[in-house]
């Protein structure tokens, strides 16, 4: 094993109370080994329903680089799409990378986990049995949940066992969640169905339904006994207390760990759960709890996380108002100079904000919002990691500029990602703690994800407002300014010049019919393109050079004695000539004028007296028309 070991570890759910205990566990035991460090790549919420938006909390897991783990450990459970787990035990097996799921049983690694189909057979024998039960419902995850149907195949096998009939009235998706569990319990009362338990595939389930049956007015466990599993610490204190069953999380994260460290061979282990019978279910197990000490613990925290909002409002409003992006990514930099968080990155894909002002006709790209995260990442915002980490441009497979160094002061970092929907708008990187609550982060990340929307938004409309006025004022062909743009800039120009004598060029492209006539329109707007080109070189940077028409163009700039455009201008013609290869010469006829110019209604007389000297070199010169190349094969 190498002198630090790094772990990854993928799940959804942060913040829910059964992932709380398996990533506090593996902290601990990591921070315990010394040699061993964490990062956890998760979502907040992975809700199958609603696919677009689990495309964007699942594309966390795109951001695996596995050439830079040592292992990997999956809550397979978590991760309600069962083939993004496959997707990422495939991936480690392809690059060596050993990989262990937790409470998810498959055939492709090794894996960890807890014996719930057992433990919620013995629930429901126990109310059959012990409390004489007969007329048992099921409150389950989903019909598409595996863990759910483990569960539900428990309770159907414990009423077979005890010649009960299987009714699928009785059994009622509740999602995992609180409020389809207590609409799904209410319906039953209200349709007349006759139950006296209820077993739940999940604590949080079996609390709503313990709330349904007291609103229907019926009591729990005098009329209907119920009964969950996961011991959420909020059914110890619920009245009644919650019966329930207890995963043993700290010796399945040590085997786990041991596995992926090499300490244990790999295969399949499984464990038991302890099961806690309390008041719920009729039996009550004498502990003594202090509910008003978990009341006002949870007062407390919800005050914080009212304040946390408050401040969180703030930010938003503040970043959502900015009139550019950097002042927005300012706001968000100070704001996380006062979290209580030690080192935090915040970064976006470096083409979600557009910062090129250049003309365009596509301006449809900029309103685009990504898939995926881009090779390369922008630091918008960071605390503590190191002087100029904001506005650097690193890997997105690196995560953060120097994770090394976070490394060498934390155990593990966590990974979340920005999205509006499956639309990917970057992540962040934090250093993690166990014991952390983390609803904060949660309304870090959503509101956050609505806030660069906006902030992208509203830079969009800057850049095609600028973008607009450019196409305004400047010829689409060549990108110089129109007659409109010229005007314009000569305007600003002769409000804060010093030098009045001025010198106005007026430049007609030869033979420009003949050239479209015998080659085609794409040769004439070369021909355009490469004297607009040749007259901006040859100008240089303080004159202001536009296209007045078809074939005709204007310059005007501030005179020097030693200027002399028109040779400048004509041999950089011949040379493209003379390098082209094309069957016709470019050519131009030039005129200009040097005079004073005291105001900016001079200047129309200015560019008749520059037109007069170009129109009577060209009718001197004949040069109407385009000069064909010499045949060289005579």
């Amino acid at each position: 094993m190498s002198e630090r070991t790094i772990i990854g570890v993928c799940f959804c759910g942060t913040g829910e109370e059964y992932q709380d205990k398996i990533c506090n566990a593996l902290i601990e035991y990591a921070a315990e080994l010394g040699n061993v460090k964490l990062i956890f790549y998760t979502s907040f919420l992975n809700n199958p329903e609603n696919q677009s938006y689990s495309a964007g909390e699942l594309s966390v897991f795109n951001l695996i680089d596995y050439s830079k783990l040592d292992g990997m450990i999956i809550l397979g459970m978590t991760v309600k799409d069962s083939s993004v787990t496959e997707k990422i035990i495939a991936s480690c097996k392809k690059n060596n990378v050993k990989v262990v799921c937790y409470d998810y049983e498959t055939q492709n690694c090794s894996y960890v986990s807890h014996d719930s189909f057992k433990t919620v057979y013995e629930l429901t024998s126990h109310l059959i049995e012990k409390h004489g039960c007969t007329k048992i419902n099921f409150m389950g995850g989903g019909k598409r949940d595996i863990l759910s149907l483990i569960r539900e195949n428990a309770y159907m096998k414990a009423l077979s066992d005890h010649d009960l009939p299987a009714n699928k009235r009785r059994v009622g998706e509740g999602f995992w969640w609180t409020h389809t569990a207590e609409t799904v319990c209410g319906k039953w009362v209200d349709d007349g169905l006759e139950f006296d338990a209820v077993v739940c595939a999940n604590d949080l389930m079996a609390v709503s339904v313990i709330k349904a049956l007291n609103e229907k007015g019926l009591r729990v466990p005098e009329d209907v006994k119920v009964v969950g599993i996961d011991n959420l610490r909020e059914g110890a204190y619920y009245d009644p207390a919650l019966t329930t069953a207890d995963f043993c999380h700290s010796e399945g994260v040590r085997k786990a760990m041991d596995i992926v460290l090499g300490k244990k061979r790999e295969d399949k282990y499984q464990f038991d759960l302890k099961i806690l019978y309390r008041a719920s279910c009729g039996c009550g197990c004498g502990e003594e709890l202090d509910a008003n000490a978990f009341h006002r613990e949870m007062y407390d925290k919800l005050d914080q996380a009212n304040a946390d909002n408050e401040e969180l409002y703030s930010l938003i409003s503040r970043m959502i108002e900015q009139p550019e992006a950097e002042q927005s990514f300012a706001c968000l930099n100070l704001y996380l100079q006062q979290l209580w968080t030690s080192k935090i990155w915040v970064c976006i894909n470096t083409d979600l904000i557009e910062r090129n002002a250049e003309v365009t006709e596509d301006l449809d790209a900029i309103r685009k919002l990504p898939k995926h995260y881009s090779k390369y990442v922008e630091v918008i915002a960071a605390k503590d990691g190191g002087a100029g980490d904001k506005g650097k441009v690193i890997k997105s497979c690196d995560l953060c500029p120097d994770i090394d160094k976070c490394f060498d002061e934390y155990t593990a970092v966590m990974v979340f990602p920005l999205h509006i929907n499956d639309n990917i708008l970057g992540y962040v990187v934090k250093e993690h703690g166990a014991n952390f609550i983390m609803n904060k982060w949660y309304s870090l990340a959503m509101n956050l994800s609505t806030a660069l929307l906006s902030v992208k938004q509203t830079n969009d409309v800057r850049i095609a407002n600028k973008r607009l006025e450019e196409m305004y004022i400047r010829d689409s062909m060549t990108n110089i300014f129109n007659r409109r743009g010229f005007f314009q800039s000569l305007k600003r120009y002769m409000m804060t010049a010093k030098n009045k004598n001025m010198t106005v060029i007026s430049i007609d492209l030869d033979g420009l019919k003949n050239i479209n006539d015998s080659y085609g329109h794409i040769e004439g707007d070369n021909a355009i393109i490469v004297t607009a080109g040749a007259m901006i070189k040859a100008a240089g940077e303080d004159f202001i050079c536009a296209r007045f028409g078809g074939d005709e163009f204007i310059a005007a700039g501030p005179y020097a004695e030693d200027d002399d455009f028109e040779e400048r201008f004509t041999k950089l013609l011949d040379k493209y000539n003379e390098n082209s290869h094309k069957p016709y010469n470019i050519s131009a006829s030039v005129g200009y004028v040097i005079k004073e110019c005291q105001s900016f209604k001079d200047f129309d007389g200015l560019i008749r007296l520059a037109d007069e000297k170009m129109y009577r070199k060209k009718m001197s010169a004949g040069s109407g028309l385009c000069r064909e190349r010499p045949r060289t094969d005579i």
